[in-house]
């Protein structure tokens, strides 16, 4: 089978089946399908490799009383290929199978003048050898027109003398070749990226052995073919650099709220428990599945709740703020929603609904005016039914706060953020002075926006406190001012004064 292994196995693993030595022999047409097409399956028969014939090739042979039927809705031929050589008939000679006939090593055809490489030669191959037949004959083609002998073709590379190689370096380390991603899973469990992108470690691990493949012949085709000059340098070595400079900005930005913290939300637990940045990816233009569907079961989703605030304005996880952005974004996913999926119900549980900014309560309005239902109440737990479904518990303060239960099939947890502890560990320790909530604490945040507790550090976007898109464009712009303002006196050169 010309196919690589991989893919055989991955073929495999996703249900494929692989019948050998069967041959087909006619489509057998369902009842009424001499009308409207249909099939009930494909009449195959068992064959038997035979004897060589004079190509070496053991045709096979079909096996008595083996015929059976493959039952099957809908049969797809593919079609081989096979050398169209009818316009060179009488021209050039032929092989019993349509190829034309060319000498193995000058690549002519019969006549002076004619050359034939490639798939009408040697039938279906691949792109590598044709590409290297094409470059052979090329080279016999020149040769025949400026009157020289068709020989001399060698695509061997040059010969390194082995001296100089091991003349390069002390050591070689033969590292192996990264193993291939996992196989496509066709009900994928989670929101796991089918070909996820490479770690630090591997990327460094590949480009280290791209570098020193059993040690570099230092041919230099990786530096003719990258258009950027000076980029790849064959003898660079890791440095640490270290860059004097008049101020730092710290844009760490946030972490956000990890929604297992919540257990009785069953995130982690229920596969049709989804957080709101994996609702994104549902909904983004380039969404796997090209469609909105519940993880546990590929099920286009009937009903779809929000919980609002998971992991903000929460005592109980250290995290007593609100999150900014989560209402807005969730309202947006709201639309979204409603646009992908005209005939779904979309409810809301939240406790507030903060859209303060411009324009930002009429898109609330917008969404409810759309068809999204807002609940004002706290959800106390999610529970799951057998089927994968989702019962809510909820308070529904606006019906004399009675506890209530609901169905969903979908359930998205509107995750908040937290601070993001990374921009600490940059500086001595205890030098970055945080806040009471764990982000970095601006001295006069009135005042002086962005600026720290050390002298020429300042904080940008939403590393000192939970901003959206526009809040943090603000705040950086405040920053800036202050690093320009901070910088400016040393361009200034002193000027005496005179008494």
């Amino acid at each position: 089978m010309p196919a690589h292994r991989a893919e055989i196995d991955d073929a495999e693993r996703e249900g494929v089946r692989f019948a050998f030595l069967v041959a087909p022999a006619a489509v057998e047409a369902a009842s009424g399908g001499a009308t409207d097409g249909t099939v009930s399956g494909l009449r195959c028969t068992k064959v038997a490799l035979g004897a060589p014939d004079a190509s070496g090739r053991r045709r096979p042979e079909p096996v008595p009383g083996s015929e059976h039927l493959l039952a099957a809705d809908v049969v797809i031929a593919a079609i081989g290929m096979t050398a169209d050589t009818g316009a060179f008939a009488g021209t050039v000679p032929t092989n019993g199978n349509g190829t034309i006939a060319a000498d193995r090593e000058t690549l002519r055809a019969g006549a002076d003048g004619i050359f034939a490489a490639g798939d009408v030669v040697t039938g279906p191959s691949d792109i590598t050898r044709a590409v290297g037949e094409g470059r052979r004959a090329a080279f016999m083609i020149d040769r025949w027109l400026s009157g020289g002998a068709l020989t001399g073709f060698d695509d061997r590379l040059p010969a390194v003398e082995r001296d100089q190689v091991l003349a390069r370096q002390r050591t070689f380390t033969l590292r192996p070749a990264a193993p291939p991603p996992g196989a496509f899973d066709p009900a994928p469990a989670d929101f796991s990226e089918i070909e996820p992108p490479l770690t630090e470690a591997e990327a460094h691990e590949g480009a280290a052995r791209c570098l020193d493949c059993a040690v570099c012949s230092e041919c230099e085709e990786c530096v003719k073919a990258c258009p950027v000059p000076g980029c790849i340098d064959l003898h660079a070595r890791d440095t640490v650099h270290e860059v004097e400079v008049g101020s730092v900005v710290v844009a760490t930005g946030f972490d956000l709220f990890p929604a297992d913290l919540k257990p009785e939300y069953g995130y982690g637990t229920f596969k049709n428990v989804i957080t709101g940045m994996q609702m994104d990816r549902l909904l983004a233009p380039t969404r796997p599945f090209n469609t909105i569907l519940r993880p546990g079961d590929g099920k286009v989703p009937e009903r779809i709740a929000y919980v609002m605030c998971t992991g903000s304005r929460d005592e109980t996880v250290g995290n007593p703020l609100c999150s900014r952005f989560c209402c807005m974004y969730s309202v947006k996913q709201n639309q979204l929603i409603m646009g992908a999926l005209p005939l779904a119900d979309v409810t809301v549980h939240y406790m507030d609904i903060r859209a303060a900014g411009k324009k930002y309560d009429e898109f609330y309005a917008q969404a409810a005016a759309m068809g999204a239902t807002y609940v004002k109440g706290r959800v106390a737990k999610i529970t799951e039914k057998p089927d994968g479904n989702l019962v809510l518990h909820y308070e529904d303060i606006e019906h004399g706060g009675s506890l209530v239960e609901a169905e969903y099939d979908l359930v998205v947890l509107a995750v908040g953020v937290k601070p993001n502890s990374t921009a600490t560990a940059l500086f001595p320790e205890g030098a970055l002075s945080l806040d009471e909530y764990r982000y970095i604490a601006e001295m006069d945040e009135d005042v002086n926006p962005g600026l720290t507790s050390i002298p020429g550090v300042y904080v940008a976007g939403a590393a000192s406190g939970a901003k959206d898109i526009a809040e943090s464009i603000l705040h950086a712009g405040a920053t800036a001012a202050q690093v320009a303002a901070h910088l400016e006196p040393s361009r200034l050169e002193p000027v005496e004064v005179p008494a």
